[in-house]
């Protein structure tokens, strides 16, 4: 079975931190399998500036995150 995610490890993605629109970077990925119909991915993001700030980092799903800040402000 073949799953496509809509980011890879590495990219730099916004989402909303602290009702802020922050940029992170994605550091992990997983995909559970929940049934033929519904197959969640979820991202573990980090922080760019303190990248090793365990306070940052978060599994976030892919529905909350965004390529650019214009993206993720448009979506409000």
């Amino acid at each position: 079975m073949k799953f496509e995610t809509q980011f890879d490890i590495g990219d730099h993605v916004w989402c909303m931190r602290d009702n802020k629109p922050t940029e992170v970077i994605i550091s992990e990925i997983e995909i559970h399998q929940v049934s033929r119909y519904q197959t969640p991915i979820e991202y573990k993001t980090g922080a760019i500036i303190f990248p090793s700030d365990s306070a940052s980092i978060k599994w976030r799903n892919e529905e909350t995150l965004f390529k650019t800040k214009d993206e993720l402000l448009m979506s409000l």
